[in-house]
């Protein structure tokens, strides 16, 4: 549940997440914890963090969705980032007192990461943003804030450092598949060397945002992946070739 990658394309833009893993001392994490869609708005959200954050933070998105425009949603999702995350503190409390934490997994405690990407009809592309909320006392070196993300590089979570090189671009190799899970490979043995086993795993699923809508596949299995909740196959060839040939 530790990964949000992203690349940003003018015509396409996929968010790669991996989902659907049982993590000790956390639980199962299946893919609508993970990624929440919202086709009609077309965008799509993928958070990090307690489970009752994310779960919380969905809800409020569904009820207050960000403008009409998506290059406008930064500060709407990061208010209601906030509030989620506030609300939900105690629970971070208290695991911390029962449960050891791996130090790779500390912020998932401390703050709430949300990364969002959608369509944006005034830029005429997709338009992707890094949101980082925690409270006042936070100490950990995640970037707090909004970040807008920029177009035509891979773009991969912070904490896992050396994997959005600017050198990493979309035209070095066609196969942005196995860029992605490359990326999500080295993220994986980074959890593990940081004592933080199965940090990173099971499904990894590309979700692509373009102009038509909104689709999703499976794009790799990790050993451990169930398929309980992977969302069925109603991938797009549509969206994989725009973003191969934006």
């Amino acid at each position: 549940m530790s990964i949000a990658n992203v690349l940003i394309q003018h015509t396409a833009a996929v968010l790669v997440t991996d989902t659907n893993v049982t993590i000790p001392s956390v639980g199962f994490v299946g893919h609508a914890a993970k990624v929440r869609t919202f086709p009609a708005r077309k965008f799509a959200v993928a958070s990090r963090g307690l489970l009752v954050a994310m779960a919380r933070f969905g809800d409020a998105l569904k009820a207050s969705p960000p403008p009409a425009d998506f290059a406008k949603a930064g500060p709407h999702l990061t208010r209601l980032a906030q509030a989620a995350r506030d609300a939900t503190a105690h629970h971070a409390e208290a695991i911390r007192d029962t449960l050891p934490v791996p130090p790779a997994l500390a912020d998932c405690l401390d703050a709430l990461q949300i990364t969002a990407v959608g369509w944006s009809e005034k830029r005429r592309r997709p338009v992707g943003f890094y949101i980082v909320v925690a409270g006042p006392d936070y100490a950990g070196a995640l970037p707090l804030g909004c970040h807008e993300l920029p177009v035509g590089r891979y773009q991969s979570t912070p904490g896992f450092d050396g994997f959005a090189e600017p050198d990493w671009s979309p035209n070095d190799r066609g196969d942005w598949e196995g860029q992605f899970v490359a990326i999500a490979d080295r993220q994986r043995e980074i959890a593990e060397e940081m004592g933080a086993p199965l940090a990173v795993g099971g499904s990894l699923v590309a979700t692509f945002i373009t102009r038509q809508g909104i689709t999703q596949r499976v794009i790799h299995r990790y050993p451990e992946a169930t398929g309980e909740g992977e969302p069925g196959r109603a991938d797009s060839p549509d969206a994989a070739e725009a973003l191969k040939a934006a």
